[in-house]
């Protein structure tokens, strides 16, 4: 989910595949690699004044 301005947040996908993770010893600078379709990823993509949030929830 994409974090807007205040608390406010917009969904992004319900589901994506994970490829890769980086900096798994350093959750601060960590990333994870997802499988996104162009649109999907376009919408992601967070703006210099926002941030973005993964939820991970098993099956």
């Amino acid at each position: 989910m994409r974090v807007e301005d205040g608390e406010r947040t917009t969904p992004i996908a319900q589901a994506a595949l994970v490829l890769g993770i980086t900096g798994a010893d350093d959750p601060l600078a960590g990333g994870l690699l997802l499988a996104l379709d162009p649109a999907t990823a376009k919408r992601a993509g967070a703006a210099p004044s926002r941030g973005y949030a993964v939820l991970l929830r098993p099956d």
